[in-house]
């Protein structure tokens, strides 16, 4: 075969690759316009529907993205709703810090009769004893008769007399002198003095029952420092001005005389079967500290610490001391449930109601009052002695906590949730400590034993404002826990700490041996 013939074979073979590559670019390109063609056709027909769901889409995120915003809101107004609303009922608010836009809720357990106010037919009346003759100190005679008659103008004579008896209460002030013998022997001249005791070292000195009236207006009636000096000095028309330095100084000097008490006092606490437990913030040099109280029926102890921690709890040597057979109530206070402590724990029931109450209110679910209810039935059954079913009350307990869980989890509008389900997890966690008092006869409902006696404190502090320092605040704990102590077993406050004062402050057993006679003869 020529060259030419060559040439043209392969000329035509090219040709024939470039129809077949052109055939199928063709083909593609039929068949693609052939795919807009019915695309555009779907998309004229669909496209109202199609614009409608891309706006729908649209708006679904912008409606997820406002919810989310709502639902924060709420959760926001919710927590300031719940603190504009607590008061004594659903917190630990006293009832003297109820906001001036609520009525207070004083706590009042007793129940209405339905009879009028007042003293009720057939009740004796209560009233003030005559004199003895022998207690008159002194008297008064009135005699300011008219001349005649003024009926008819006749003589009078004397026919009887009618006496009436009151109290009056007048501060004497005693300048005592005391005079202590000197004697010299006539044949060596040695000299012999009277003892004279450190009380009356001075010149002249502030005696017992003067230091114990500063003393008992300081500690029992929570007076600052500088009206204690005020009211004797007003008491004693300015006979009696005491310094407030030497005030001061008296609260340090019995402090000092009763460590040995302290010491005994804390021995008792840690002895006995059931205790109770609280603590306060106080204020100290400015900054926040805190008191603590340990009390039983017989005695309270207070300790005062800068820190509310563990290591100032176990500073306390109270807790720590505890064996496994104690009780301790308390106000659902976390750190009792340490490892480093063996006792017993009992909760509060006025404690848990208030929590209780606190959602039931923001949440408007049924299973806290539920709750409430099973408790308070509880403490109404032990109260009026009726008998009750034990293994009802650990059913029903249960049964409620699964409604609080279910309504929890279902709720997806709850402002308060995460705080409600913590109630739940508290209420199962501590099923046990919030159910002793059903379980035991002296296991009390509440904590009150404990929350009477740190109530005085935050009296002493809205009354006299801070303390100076942390000793100042250790020494009026040490003497508080001297004078509710003697008052819990029916010693008079002014005349323990003249006791004291003098040098033979009342032992701890002698106010428990008291108290106990007290008792038995029922007058305490």
């Amino acid at each position: 075969m020529s060259s030419f013939d060559d040439n043209y074979a392969s000329v035509l073979r090219d040709s024939i690759l470039k129809i077949e590559n052109l055939t199928r670019k063709y083909n593609g390109v039929v068949k693609e316009n052939s795919r807009l063609k019915k695309r555009n056709e779907f998309l004229e027909e669909n496209a109202t529907e199609m614009a409608q769901k891309a706006a729908d889409q649209a708006a679904n995120a912008v409606k997820n993205e406002m919810q989310k915003v709502i639902d924060e809101k709420d959760k926001i107004i919710a927590e300031l709703r719940s603190q504009l609303n607590n008061n004594s009922s659903n917190s630990g608010i006293p009832t003297s810090k109820t906001p001036i836009s609520q009525k207070k809720k004083v706590p009042n357990t007793r129940k209405k009769t339905g009879r009028k106010k007042g003293g009720q037919m057939g009740h004796s009346k209560e009233c003030l004893k005559k004199f003895n003759d022998d207690e008159i100190d002194y008297h008064i005679f009135h005699d300011d008769h008219p001349e005649v008659c003024d009926k008819c103008g006749g003589q009078l004579v004397f026919d009887s007399e009618e006496c009436k008896d009151e109290y009056r209460v007048k501060v004497n002030v005693e300048k005592v002198r005391h005079h202590y013998m000197k004697y010299k022997c006539t044949r060596c001249g040695k000299t012999f003095k009277t003892y004279i005791p450190n009380s009356l070292k001075e010149e002249n000195q502030y005696g017992s029952s003067v230091q114990a009236l500063a003393l008992i207006l300081t500690n029992e009636g929570y007076v600052s420092v500088n009206r204690t000096q005020k009211i004797i000095y007003a008491l004693t028309n300015g006979e009696v001005d005491l310094s407030e330095g030497y005030i001061s100084k008296l609260q340090k000097r019995l402090a000092n005389k009763l460590y040995d008490f302290g010491d005994e006092l804390k021995q008792f606490i840690i002895a006995c079967h059931l205790i109770h437990w609280d603590d306060t913030v106080i204020t100290v040099g400015g900054n926040n500290a805190i008191m603590r109280v340990y009390c039983s029926d017989e005695a309270t102890l207070y300790y005062a610490h800068m820190k509310k921690n563990l290591e100032s709890i176990k500073d306390d040597g109270i807790l720590i001391s505890l064996n496994e057979s104690t009780i301790v109530v308390h106000d659902h206070l976390k750190l009792n449930y340490n490892d480093a402590f063996d006792f017993i724990n009992s909760e509060c029931g006025i404690h848990l109601i208030r929590r209780l109450t606190k959602i039931k209110e923001i949440t408007d679910h049924e299973w806290p009052q539920a709750m409430i209810s099973l408790m308070l039935a509880v403490k109404n059954a032990k109260d009026t002695h009726s008998s009750y079913d034990l293994i009802d009350v650990y059913d029903d307990y249960d049964e409620i906590l699964e409604l609080g869980y279910s309504v929890n989890k279902h709720d997806l509008r709850n402002p308060m949730k995460e705080k409600e389900k913590t109630m739940l997890n508290d209420l199962r966690a501590y099923k046990d400590a919030y159910l002793l008092f059903a379980r035991f006869d002296e296991v009390p409902f509440t904590n009150n034993a404990a929350e009477n006696q740190i109530r005085r404190i935050k009296i002493r502090e809205k009354v006299s404002g801070q303390f100076t320092n942390l000793k100042n605040a250790e020494n009026h704990a040490l003497i508080l826990s001297y004078i509710m102590t003697g008052k819990k077993n029916g010693y008079n406050p002014n005349q323990i700490i003249i006791d004291a004062i003098e040098g033979h402050s009342v032992s701890l057993k002698e106010m428990l041996e008291h108290g106990s006679e007290l008792r038995k003869e029922g007058r305490l």
